[in-house]
């Protein structure tokens, strides 16, 4: 509330007053501040004083070295540029703000005098007080400067005091009896050119003033005639309308134009045609914001979309009236959205009015809607909006009417024509509308109940109708239709008709959208060689398929081998609906099988062959394991240890491991050959072979031990019993399958034999 009391304050304290424009193009002002009512307005801490004055009252500030802000007054217009040169001429003294007599301080600022075109500006520096200028005196010293404002523009003064930080500036600046006096125009001595009307309005409510004038000339010596005409073509002249001004009033459509005749030599010029329409509605009342414009920003309504100015020096009442009409229907409800700037951080209200009876006010039962919500120290170009429901009477009278949007500082407004309530804070806007007859459309025809899968759309919902188009609510009734690509959820949706402005009632229809969720899986997974679809691990309930594609494609079969580095799509789904589908990479380990020459030929002693002597390469950081069987191999069990000994002919299979994975076999076959050495083998005999539970052994010398290993090398029994002969082993113990049996004689001779056990 600071900001708007001081502003208030500081209206009142200089009496304020907004007057006329100057007539005529040339400037003759004088203001000494002694009446009742002076034209000049000050925000920035000027006061007014008779007791040190120069003469009767002056205006005066305080300049004072802790205020490091611009202090400054405004004229109000000062008259109308012709362009020649003019004179300004004003009293000042400073005194010292302690003693109040003659301020001799040094450094202290300056006090510039400036003129524009706006209160806005831009300002020009007319008159520039420093201490290098000042003679100090406690009696007000004339200053007079010249200078040559632009032609045919309104002309305001300016008064700017700045302190420059000396703490020992502390004094007061005085002024008074300000003149501005401009030179005559010259005498016209041809045809006026740039000549140029202006309407005060564009369009005039039935009783309205409208005041036209013609843009300054810079010369003297000129004569006027108007004209009007009701269709911008046939123009007549208007009787008595014969000064550069003209003011009427209209009950239809008007063009204007002027005749500008140089009287010396009665050369004529025809302005430009200015047309103002008639908007054919009573003029309604004002209502005046003299606290500060609080602007409407934005008005959204049935087909009314008008984004206005911010900007705090809009005027306090706006008519929007010539835009093409909000188009309603008798019966049915609107939603209007609002929006404005509330010049700081202040709450401001907004309440919309309706002349439903055509009868020049808003005053009437039924014709005011109040707006719920507020906005707060908003910009009016932010996301704040409020909005509300209008709901138009279905016995309303049908045509064109007037709508009125009242926005007010801290309270709502009660009286469509007074802002006093809201300390004068705010705005009014003024739009047309046009209300049609009740509809009879007949509601659109839609199943009931609609169930979808996944990801739905309105644009997917069904219905159907004869009479226009259908639209989609989220409500029963009021608020905006839905958007076609907006996302459909469970619940109640609402099919509606419209045709020209006309809706019909709504048909309620029953939602379902079953999401189905995404099954969960590692992004990554890690495989060897081999691996199919069916390999991949994967978490979720419904029925899960596999695809090469994110969408669509066929779902692939479990027995799919995977690729190395491709990404896979997966999803589930439960009936008919789907779940979205998450990616996953196979990250596919292929081992090579080793390498070597597949038939290998040994030549052996008793020890047998070492399985590690078979040739075979693998990788750098592949190992090698053999096995005896093609299934072992496959399955990779009973694996064979180093020492395992080879005795007889056969094929053995070798497979490479690396990281985890494991190779394709590679088969070897192994031809064994006995050495001189073994010759004696042939003395050897093991039997029976097979055998269930004695095993026989003998030679031609005494056979003193008699070890039996398993086919992965491993010892399994020991008959063997010092030097003493073996001539039988006792092999019940054993499990069924193939051994390897090694007999040993007293001379060190020994044979291997493969026994079968049953």
């Amino acid at each position: 509330m600071t900001k708007k009391f001081t502003l208030l304050r500081a209206v009142l304290v200089l009496s304020f007053m907004l007057f006329g424009l100057k007539s005529g193009a040339q400037i003759n002002y004088s203001q000494n501040f002694d009446g009742a009512t002076i034209d000049w307005y000050n925000p920035g801490y000027f006061d007014t004083d008779n007791t040190f004055s120069c003469n009767g009252v002056s205006i005066y500030t305080n300049l004072y070295y802790l205020d490091d802000f611009e202090k400054d007054a405004y004229s109000m217009p000062i008259g109308i540029s012709n362009g020649q040169e003019a004179t300004l001429t004003y009293n000042f003294k400073l005194l010292d703000f302690e003693t109040l007599e003659a301020f001799t301080g040094a450094n202290w600022g300056t006090i510039t005098v400036q003129y524009g075109t706006s209160l806005d500006g831009p300002w020009t520096a007319i008159d520039v007080i420093s201490d290098a200028n000042h003679t100090p005196s406690d009696i007000c010293g004339l200053r007079t400067v010249s200078f040559t404002p632009p032609s045919g523009t309104n002309i305001h003064l300016r008064i700017v005091a700045e302190v420059n930080g000396n703490t020992e500036t502390d004094a007061l600046a005085f002024f008074d009896d300000v003149t501005v006096i401009q030179d005559a125009s010259p005498g016209c001595t041809g045809v006026p050119a740039g000549v140029a009307i202006t309407s005060s309005t564009t369009a005039a409510c039935a009783t309205q003033q409208i005041n036209l004038a013609l843009n300054p000339q810079a010369v003297s010596g000129l004569t006027y005639q108007w004209f009007s005409s009701s269709n911008g073509t046939d123009f007549s002249p208007i009787a008595n309308a014969t000064s550069a001004t003209y003011t009427a009033t209209q009950t239809q459509t008007t063009w204007y134009r002027l005749n500008v005749t140089c009287a010396a030599g009665q050369q004529t010029v025809t302005t430009n045609a200015v047309q103002v329409t008639s908007t054919g509605f009573p003029c309604y009342c004002d209502a005046v914001f003299d606290g500060g414009t609080e602007p409407i920003t934005l008005v959204n309504f049935a087909g009314i979309d008008n984004a206005s100015s911010a900007a705090t020096s809009s005027p306090g009442m706006e008519s929007f009236v010539s835009l093409a009409p909000a188009q309603v229907v008798a019966g049915q409800s609107y939603t209007i959205t609002l929006k404005g700037n509330t010049n700081g951080n202040y709450t401001n209200y907004f309440t919309v009015y309706i002349d439903f009876n055509r009868d020049g006010d808003f005053v009437d039962q039924g014709e005011m809607f109040s707006v719920a919500g507020t906005i707060r120290n908003s910009t009016g170009e932010d996301s704040q909006q409020v909005t509300a429901d209008i709901q138009i009477p279905a016995t309303v009278q049908t045509g064109i009417t007037v709508m009125r949007v009242f926005k007010l500082y801290n309270i709502a407004a009660v009286d469509p024509c007074d802002a006093s309530e809201g300390l004068g804070f705010g705005q009014i806007e003024d739009y047309a509308i046009n209300i049609a007859a009740p509809c009879s459309v007949p509601a659109p025809q839609a199943p009931g109940l609609q169930s979808f899968c996944g990801v739905a759309t309105v644009s997917m919902l069904t219905a159907s109708s004869n009479s226009g188009s259908v639209v989609w609510y989220s409500a029963s009734e009021g608020g905006e239709p839905l958007a076609g690509s907006a996302n459909l959820v469970s619940g109640i949706y609402y099919a509606a008709v419209i045709t020209n402005v006309c809706e019909s009632p709504r048909t309620q229809v029953d939602v379902t959208v079953d999401v189905v969720p995404a099954p969960e899986a590692t992004a990554d997974q890690v495989f060897c060689n081999g691996a199919t679809i069916a390999d991949f691990v994967i978490n979720g309930n419904g029925t899960i398929a596999w695809y090469t594609t994110a969408q669509g494609g066929e779902p692939l079969s479990a027995t799919t081998p995977l690729v190395n580095d491709v990404v896979y799509y997966v999803g589930q789904s439960f009936g008919e609906c789907q779940s979205p589908r998450i990616a996953v990479s196979a990250l596919v380990t292929t081992v090579p099988a080793p390498a070597g020459a597949a038939t290998q030929d040994f030549v052996i002693g008793a020890e047998g062959l070492p399985i590690g002597q078979v040739v075979v390469q693998g990788t750098a950081n592949g190992m090698i394991m053999w096995y005896a069987t093609l299934q072992d191999a496959l399955a990779q069990t009973n694996p064979l240890l180093e020492t395992y000994a080879i005795m007889d002919s056969g094929t053995y299979y070798a497979v490479q491991t690396a990281n985890g994975c494991a190779s394709e076999p590679f088969a070897v076959r192994v031809n064994i050959t006995l050495g001189t050495d073994n010759v004696a083998k042939a003395n050897f005999k093991c039997y029976p072979n097979p055998a269930t539970d004695v095993l026989n052994v003998s030679s031609s010398k005494p056979v003193v031990a008699v070890a039996v290993f398993n086919m992965l090398g491993q010892k399994v029994a020991d008959f063997s019993n010092g030097n003493a002969a073996v001539s039988q082993c006792n092999i019940a113990s054993l499990t069924a399958g193939t051994y390897l049996v090694k007999a040993t004689d007293v001379s060190g001779a020994s044979a291997s034999f493969k026994v079968i056990k049953k």
